[in-house]
């Protein structure tokens, strides 16, 4: 298989920039198995599409903000002259970090990407937000340029990255996210894009469906997204 195979035309005009207010008026594709034909359709239709015994799983999965932008200590970075006007920029410069991964909880390891690679040594202390809210340590590099950091402990550490953490846009959003997006564009099944309501709109008693909630990562149902 090659990464070619992928390759397809997208008109940009075909690309939402923007999730609708409405999210059940977020388009759905109908695929008709016993023939196979397609038909446009809307997610408010959804409800009128199920059949008595019909299973449907949600995705709950969230989209995590898991870019940081901060500064480093400069601890491993060469020394400049004190009167060089570009010390303090060299030394504190500005890093990015884009957690990849979560390695252990205690101690609080991941695995992120970072920016200036070149810059960020092993050792080198990394802090984000105005008040150094976050501070974490570059533990170790991996063969392919992935570093290994840990985050000082902290109680509130999922809710210091929510507030100080971006969301990743895919490079054909052509704007900076904001705080809400995350929420807005988390996946969802059978509609992507569409945010499912706790209870579909329109649906009633004569249409008894089950709806089972599976997070990615423990693929244990929840019943709070339970339906009937």
């Amino acid at each position: 298989m090659l990464v070619s195979d992928f390759h397809y035309e997208l008109p940009e005009a075909q690309i939402a920039q923007e999730p609708l207010p409405d999210r059940t008026a977020s388009r759905m594709l109908h695929v008709r198995r016993q023939t196979g034909a397609f038909e446009d359709r809307v997610f408010r239709d959804f409800p009128d599409m199920l059949r008595t015994g019909d299973l449907v799983v949600l995705n709950n999965t969230r989209v995590f903000p898991a870019r940081l932008y901060g500064r480093r200590s400069g601890a491993k970075a060469q020394t400049l002259s004190p009167r060089n006007p570009a010390t303090r920029d060299f030394l504190h410069g500005r890093v990015e970090v884009l957690l990849t991964r979560q390695l252990t909880e205690d101690p609080n390891d991941w695995e992120c990407l970072v920016r200036p690679g070149r810059k960020i040594g092993v050792g080198e202390h990394l802090f984000f937000g105005v008040r150094d809210d976050l501070e974490a340590e570059v533990l170790s590099r991996g063969a392919f340029g992935e570093r290994r950091i840990r985050f000082r402990p902290t109680t509130n550490f999922f809710d210091l990255i929510e507030t100080l953490g971006h969301v990743p846009l895919p490079p054909y959003i052509a704007r900076a996210d904001r705080r809400g997006i995350a929420s807005a564009i988390r996946p969802s099944t059978p509609a992507s894009g569409a945010r499912s309501p706790r209870r579909p709109p329109g649906s009633t008693s004569r249409r008894k469906s089950l709806a089972s909630c599976t997070n990615a990562e423990s693929k244990q149902p929840n019943s709070h997204c339970t339906w009937a």
